[in-house]
């Protein structure tokens, strides 16, 4: 078996996705995202965590249609169009748990490990340089937009149900993942966050901006 070459796999512009943009282009964006970025917030599905963030990204650059997706329609991109391509081959077993957690103003946020491995140690060493040195005294702006998104990941990961140090019981990858009860409006509305909401968590739209495609 020849070696993966990970920069072509991660090529978002790589031809071998073109049959997916020009399916993408017939759906919503919002609701796309949503569906997409809900999918992530299920332990179940770590394994396939590299998929599914590579149709985030290919989403957000050709999603400019009125259709809605349902479940057979991730299962057709997640599944068949993306388990077809190299980047299938490129996920490995799970080798962390799948929320970890990290301390910030304002105490614990849970946050999602993804394909990162000790992503809290990282997180937790820039968030100690931003609120617990000389340096970050003066970059209240970046802490108050952390502390904003870490708020928003600490409420997905409520609304999923999900405790600190939750594992993954299918933590090998496999070309079929998704089962057949996806709630695709469940999953969506576990990242969905209103105005109101975010008034509610104390997260204003402001904060949020950095973050903002």
């Amino acid at each position: 078996m020849l070696p993966i070459d990970l920069s072509r796999v991660l090529r978002i512009g790589d031809p071998s996705y073109s049959k997916l943009k020009k399916q993408l282009r017939h759906f919503d964006l919002q609701t796309t995202l949503a569906a997409l970025s809900g999918l992530l917030t299920v332990p179940e599905y770590h394994a396939s965590t590299l998929r599914i963030e590579m149709l985030l990204h290919l989403t957000l650059l050709h999603c400019r249609g009125a259709r809605r997706p349902d479940q057979g329609r991730l299962a057709y991109w997640l599944e068949d169009l993306l388990a077809r391509q190299p980047i299938r081959r490129a996920e490995d077993p799970v080798e962390d748990v799948f929320v970890s957690n990290v301390i910030g103003p304002g105490g614990n946020y849970r946050i999602f490990e993804g394909t990162w491995e000790v992503n809290d140690y990282y997180l937790q060493q820039v968030l100690d340089c931003a609120t617990r040195t000389q340096w970050g005294t003066p970059h209240r702006m970046l802490r108050r937009s952390a502390v904003a998104l870490l708020t928003l990941s600490d409420a997905a990961a409520s609304r999923a149900h999900l405790e600190r140090w939750a594992r993954t019981s299918q933590p090998t990858p496999r070309d079929r993942f998704l089962g057949n009860r996806v709630d695709v409006a469940e999953i969506s509305s576990r990242v969905t966050f209103t105005y109101k909401e975010c008034e509610k968590l104390g997260v204003s739209p402001e904060a949020l901006a950095p973050f903002l495609y």
